[in-house]
């Protein structure tokens, strides 16, 4: 389990949303669902190549304590740099204890 002074980057989670424009045509808009600390790592070159095997993109590690509302359709964005964003690629629950998600995700701007 991660330990809370790993936590050091606080993060934003948001989840993709559509609201229609003034012609009726849906509009892709993120929404943020929650703030939580979190360990943001980037992959060492071992991880990196490992990761690239089954997800190009993957580039950073994400540790967090456990959300039901985390999934692979939604994002991070750092809270005090809107310009770093993540893209989720897979959440897994750590032990199966609900207590931490690892998240590997791909940085994008």
């Amino acid at each position: 389990m991660i330990e809370p002074g790993e936590m050091q980057t606080k993060l934003v989670y948001q989840s993709e949303s559509s609201a229609p424009d003034a012609l009726g045509q849906p509009i892709k808009t993120w929404v943020d669902v929650f703030e939580c600390w979190a360990a943001v790592r980037p992959l060492s070159a071992k991880e990196l190549y490992y990761g690239q095997s089954t997800r190009s993109e993957t580039t950073h590690r994400i540790a967090i304590r456990w959300r039901p509302e985390v999934n692979a359709k939604g994002r991070f964005v750092v809270s005090n740099n809107r310009g770093r964003v993540f893209k989720i690629f897979s959440v897994v629950n750590s032990d199966e204890a609900r207590e931490e998600l690892i998240i590997l995700a791909a940085e994008s701007t």
